[in-house]
């Protein structure tokens, strides 16, 4: 057990989706420059992997629970509290019954309540409760976006005066590869020109649009390809279009390359928390095309090529004045390099940490 040192500041965060996901991926980022602001903290990770806790110095307490679940809500706070924390940090809102306080909640994204019929009434029922319950223990609660934070208010009123916005940011990994990675990539797929399409196939992420704004672009430029990073996802989808690669999980390092040698992300969600993939993309250079509304709008900035995202034509023709125009394109690529620097997940970190010490009134 972990138990902190009287006078100490100790921080327990529930890490069972480290590393996995966007989610995942919020949490080792955060965490990581987290640790470089405060290399004196007590750090635990509560269900983490012990290797990346080994790495950061953190000690690790096993807990297993899928989000939403029985055991999750019944156990989940006795697993916590076994940390004996300042103060814990739960990255998702889907916090245990009877959580230890003080605890600090990050909401990413409304999606249960945005698209309803994507789950049906009953999980849509038992989300809503969970997270009106754990913003309103919470000690403070974080929102990635100010969409979010707009959407929480209306739906769950307890989080007035208690919400912060913090912002996500681009590992520093995500950046222009060289010319050889480019071009190693290129041969191991047998690619040439190609646009890029993230995500799974959730109805929300407009799949469905993706692709016929793919097929019209294939009318004008016979041997562009599609490649698609992400899992095919449950339930029924369209298929992939002809000319597609999919490609269902790629290394971090491996995606980077993608991002450069893509000649544009094609991202047209219907809504996003946050929206990390257009910004990794703009800061490996890759010029974007995505939905106006929800994040999308405060995230990219006038610093990507912003459409109605329902309209696969709007989508297509956004793209087709990328790839039929090198000058344009480089001006986009330019506009995105510099708006990606401005996210730092080294800020991030530091907000959070302050908002960490203030829940735990240090």
């Amino acid at each position: 057990m972990s138990a902190a040192v009287p006078g100490s500041f100790s921080i327990a965060l529930d890490a069972r989706r480290w590393g996995r996901t966007g989610l995942g991926r919020y949490q080792s980022e955060l965490y990581r420059h987290l640790r470089r602001e405060a290399p004196h903290a007590q750090l635990t990770l509560v269900g983490g992997p012990a290797h990346q806790a080994a790495e950061l110095g953190a000690a690790c307490l096993p807990f297993t629970a899928p989000l939403y679940s029985p055991q999750e809500q019944w156990l989940g706070g006795r697993a916590m509290a076994r940390a004996r924390a300042s103060v814990y940090h739960f990255p998702h809102y889907s916090v245990p019954r009877w959580a230890p306080r003080p605890y600090v909640v990050t909401v990413h994204d409304l999606i249960h309540f945005t698209f309803p019929q994507d789950f049906g009434m009953a999980k849509v029922a038992v989300a809503r409760h969970v997270l009106r319950r754990a913003v309103a223990r919470a000690a403070k609660v974080i929102c990635v976006s100010a969409s979010t934070a707009r959407d929480l208010a209306a739906l769950a009123p307890a989080s007035a005066g208690k919400a912060v916005v913090i912002g996500e940011g681009v590992s520093d990994l995500f950046r222009p590869a060289s010319r050889g990675e480019v071009d190693a990539l290129r041969a191991r797929h047998r690619l040439d020109r190609f646009v890029l399409s993230m995500g799974d196939r959730a109805p929300h992420k407009r799949f469905d649009v993706v692709a016929n704004a793919f097929r019209w672009l294939r009318e004008r430029d016979e041997g562009l390809r599609l490649v698609v990073v992400g899992e095919r996802g449950a339930g029924a989808a369209p298929p992939d279009p002809e000319g597609t690669l999919r490609l269902d999980y790629v290394s971090d390092a491996e995606l980077r390359v993608i991002y450069s040698a893509a000649s544009c992300l094609l991202f047209p969600s219907a809504y996003e928390g946050f929206g990390l993939p257009p910004l990794e993309a703009m800061a490996c250079g890759c010029p974007v095309v995505c939905s106006r509304g929800s994040s999308l709008d405060e995230v990219c900035g006038g610093a990507a090529v912003q459409v109605d995202g329902a309209n696969w034509r709007e989508v297509g023709e956004a793209a087709w004045a990328l790839l039929a125009d090198e000058g344009q394109r480089q001006q986009w690529v330019a506009a995105g390099l510099t708006h990606g620097g401005r996210f730092s997940w080294t800020d991030a970190a530091r907000r959070t940490l302050a908002v960490l010490h203030e829940a735990a009134g240090q």
